[in-house]
């Protein structure tokens, strides 16, 4: 599709309202748009010599088209972000343990009914300030509380109806390793606090001239310094040296 005249505004508008369309060329000179259904990116070749004042506009995906991670889940907001990674569209799946009924329960940020338990769970992730919910399989109710509770914890006596608390368990992103030790990589979707489970050894290096038989390559990076670079080596399961 191509139109012309028209602001780089509405080639813009127009390229939105064309589900095909995933980059376009524009000249402001020529006033001139031109869609195209290639999705470009920043590193791909540029034409040489160039035409006229013509540039070419990239779309930006929105988090909302982007498939996350097992551990996590598309954030609510995701029609409104760009973006096209894991860090960027996705927060982390907890796990939850089941008790019985907490005593102090503390104070309620939200509730809902009718939801299952995995919806329950959904909602208390997407609230930064629960720690954990009580929930009745019978009523379907989900009350969402800011108590961080343990199995510790004293129960109520009597028990309300079929209602259990469930704790949320704390993720290994929150963990500080101990020295000679890294977090490892996917620690936002594990849960844990201890460093067996959420963190990898820091291995050291010594430098030789150039070896003769590299052998494979299983990762490479530029712009790296050399301590980020025996991270990556030490953070890459089947890394046995680097270059």
């Amino acid at each position: 599709f191509a139109k012309s005249p028209v602001t780089l505004v509405e080639c813009e508008d127009l390229c939105d309202l064309q589900g095909a369309c995933r980059s376009f060329a524009y000249s402001v000179v020529q006033r001139s748009c031109h869609l195209k259904e290639t999705a470009v990116t920043i590193e791909d070749a540029a034409r040489v010599p160039e035409y006229l004042d013509y540039k070419t506009y990239i779309q930006v995906p929105l988090c909302s088209s982007h498939v996350c991670a097992e551990g996590t889940f598309l954030r609510p907001d995701a029609d409104s972000i760009e973006g096209n990674d894991d860090e960027t569209c996705c927060l982390p799946r907890h796990s939850y343990s089941e008790r019985t009924l907490v005593a102090n329960e503390g104070y309620e940020i939200f509730a809902k009914s009718p939801v299952t338990l995995a919806e329950c769970e959904d909602l208390c992730d997407l609230q930064g300030a629960c720690r954990s919910f009580a929930y009745s399989v019978v009523q379907r109710s989900c009350h969402l509380k800011e108590t961080a509770v343990t199995l510790e914890d004293a129960a109520r006596l009597p028990e309300h109806l079929d209602y259990k608390t469930y704790i949320k368990a704390r993720l290994c992103s929150s963990h500080v390793c101990a020295e000679g030790t890294i977090l490892r990589p996917d620690a936002a979707s594990i849960p844990g606090q201890v460093g067996e489970t959420c963190c990898l050894a820091r291995h050291s290096y010594t430098e030789r001239t150039l070896v003769a038989n590299e052998g494979v390559g299983v990762s490479a990076g530029t712009h790296a310094t050399l301590a980020e670079c025996e991270e990556l080596c030490d953070l890459t399961e089947d890394c046995r040296s680097f270059a």
